[in-house]
């Protein structure tokens, strides 16, 4: 852990903002390579304006969940609020502003949705991956106190690491969990290959992200507000698992209904 990289004149550099930063960079460079590869041509000439839009709102909708979940800090520092730079962001709100950016290009533009949602998505996992490293530099999203120790396969899974307090304890590597658990989900993407139904690459992706994030919450030991007893995260993680699985259920059928159209026709005319 390194909150500080390094001091440039009066700037510091934060881990935090350093990782968010070569993921922002490294999911920019692969999306427009992706855009090289793609048969809608008009593609070349707007998606860099949807990139920004989403990651403008997916900044916005991030730092406003964080403050909102750490109410009772920042109402008596609201100018502290907006310094995003020095760590703090939702995952659930930046994902929620970052759809919802999408979500109205895409209205004001008349694109489909459903395909801008998938050419996004490997920079989406790639920002996943990146946003966990960013919390192990800042020791946000810390797990719990284990004793789990003693062989070198067990250190990927605990090691002397801060609270919120800066108290070092044994716990359970949460963040690096993450985003190891987010280059599996990338991997096993890109051996599956493209789909040729819209939509399916980023629900999958989505679903896989929310699963792969269910027992880190379990395992994590920051303060998160509850629901029903159940970690807020949690909840919403699991609500996320559900809502990928009907929509791919949805684009699934809806894609076999658009395949059964000619047929359906034919025996019409006949």
């Amino acid at each position: 852990m390194a909150p500080i990289l390094g001091r440039y004149g009066p700037f510091l550099l934060y881990g935090y903002t350093a990782a968010l930063y070569v993921g922002i960079l490294s999911g920019l460079l692969l999306t427009a390579w992706r855009v090289t590869r793609s048969p809608d041509k008009a593609l070349a000439t707007v998606w860099f304006d949807a990139f920004l839009l989403c990651l403008a709102m997916a900044l916005i909708g991030g730092r406003v969940g964080f403050v909102i979940g750490e109410w009772g800090y920042f109402q008596e520092r609201l100018p502290l609020a907006w310094r995003i730079w020095q760590g703090g962001l939702s995952y659930h709100g930046a994902l929620l502003g970052g759809l919802l950016g999408l979500v109205l290009w895409a209205g004001v533009r008349k694109r489909p949705l459903w395909p801008l949602l998938d050419l996004f998505t490997p920079a989406f996992i790639l920002l996943h991956m990146f946003g966990w490293l960013a919390c192990w530099y800042e020791g946000c999203a810390y797990g719990h106190e284990t004793i789990l120790h003693g062989s070198p396969w067990l250190d990927w899974f605990a090691a002397s690491l801060p609270d919120q307090f800066g108290i070092f304890a044994l716990r359970y590597q949460t963040q690096l969990l993450g985003g190891m658990g987010a280059v599996l989900v990338g991997l096993l993407l890109w051996r599956k290959g493209h789909h040729e139904t819209p939509g399916i690459t980023f629900l999958l992706a989505l679903g896989l992200l929310s699963l792969t994030r269910l027992p880190l919450a379990v395992w994590r030991g920051d303060t998160v507000p509850l629901l029903a007893g159940v970690r807020l995260d949690m909840a919403l993680d699991i609500l996320l698992v559900l809502l990928s699985l009907l929509l791919l259920q949805y684009r699934i059928l809806f894609r076999h209904d658009r395949l059964a159209e000619p047929d359906r026709e034919m025996d019409e005319g006949v």
